[in-house]
């Protein structure tokens, strides 16, 4: 038992990722927008999320949206924190 333990443990899927492969598509923000009155909409961020290895993304969410509508966009590098 302790070796598949072992083995799972060094073969965890962000052992290998290298993430200066592909930097830009790293971390990215998610948003919902909000429709105002006037024409005026409003991007609230909700939480973040991450590019996979196979181009899939893990989403972290902070919070829900209330129109369940979700917006991934990269994060600009001004606000990468």
């Amino acid at each position: 038992m302790k070796d598949n333990q072992e083995s799972f443990e060094k073969n965890t899927p962000m052992d290998d990722y290298d993430s200066s492969e592909r930097p830009e598509r790293r971390r990215k923000a998610v948003y919902t927008i909000i429709e105002r009155e006037g024409n005026k909409s409003y991007w609230l961020r909700l939480g973040t999320a991450f590019t996979n290895r196979d181009d899939s993304l893990t989403v972290y969410l902070n919070a829900l949206p209330s129109n369940s509508k979700l917006h991934i966009r990269n994060v600009p590098e001004s606000n990468s924190y």
